[in-house]
């Protein structure tokens, strides 16, 4: 695991005292290892481990009727479940009101905010630490093998699981590719016509899940930024062009459901607006 000692610590001290929380939920942004903590604690417990395979209601139904059938000391997870429709949370409330004899729930959220009050309220919560700069270069050294691409993976990703998007094509070299991309992006979004302008999301991956050959729309900002800040020199305009990408950016972190398309539409826009 990289990074989050003082959570491990914790976690760990409570588990050894016999104080770790019968239904708990640990919070992290999009890459970070909040998932990993289950198991973790789960073998730090000497325990069983189940881990729901999504967070449909006939799953979440399913785990509850399971989890009062476990004889042993059984650490059971709900991973990524912001997406988890009205009916399962209300269904996951049987057993985070009164969780079975030998059972820990362990939920995790991008955003604590994706639950319900009456699950939070029920929930010990545990949030898990901004990656250090350092931690993300060090890992990315360790995954990518080169050092150039493991800066310019440091570069623009806050969390491992964001270098792994990188590791997964090409072993790293789609962030090159990624920074070479963005780079023509810079040069040439003003004098582009507008229908060309508006191509540039055409090799942005504008869907809720991974799509091949495309580059991830929170990395493309992320890299447009850093860029910018390296052309600062040649025009003082680049300063406004990192704001308004740095705004975007945070619609896109915090607005659930937003329409990605019209996002980026919007972006292009207000980008070329400035000159």
């Amino acid at each position: 695991m990289v990074g989050q000692t003082k959570l491990l610590k914790y976690t760990e001290e409570m588990v050894r005292n016999d104080k770790f929380p019968r239904f708990s939920i640990f919070v992290g942004e999009r890459g970070s290892e909040k998932n990993d903590f289950a198991p973790y604690i789960a073998g730090y417990m000497c325990a069983d481990y189940i881990r729901a395979c999504d967070v449909k209601i006939d799953t979440i139904r399913e785990l509850i009727e399971q989890s009062y059938k476990v004889r042993g000391i059984t650490v059971i997870s709900i991973p990524d479940a912001d997406t988890m429709s009205v009916p399962a949370k209300n269904a996951l409330l049987k057993i985070t009101e009164e969780p079975p004899n030998n059972a820990y729930i362990i939920m995790t959220l991008e955003d604590v905010n994706n639950t319900l009050d009456t699950i939070k309220s029920r929930a010990s919560i545990f949030r898990l630490e901004q990656y250090k700069r350092y931690e993300i270069y060090e890992y990315a050294q360790k995954v990518l093998k080169d050092d150039g691409k493991a800066r310019l993976a440091a570069s623009i990703c806050s969390t491992p699981g964001e270098v792994d998007l990188f590791r997964e094509e090409l072993g790293g070299e789609r962030i090159v590719c990624l920074f070479d991309y963005v780079n023509l992006v810079i040069e040439h979004i003003e004098e582009a016509s507008p229908a060309n302008a508006l191509k540039i999301s055409e090799k942005v991956n504008l869907k809720n899940e991974p799509e091949q050959g495309k580059y991830d729309l929170k990395m493309f900002w992320k890299a447009f930024m850093v860029l910018c800040g390296e052309h600062i020199l040649d025009s003082s305009h680049y300063i406004e062009w990192a704001r308004i990408t740095s705004k975007t950016l945070t619609k896109l972190c915090r607005i659930k459901g937003i329409n990605k398309q019209m996002l980026f539409d919007g972006w292009v826009f207000d980008i070329r607006e400035w000159r």
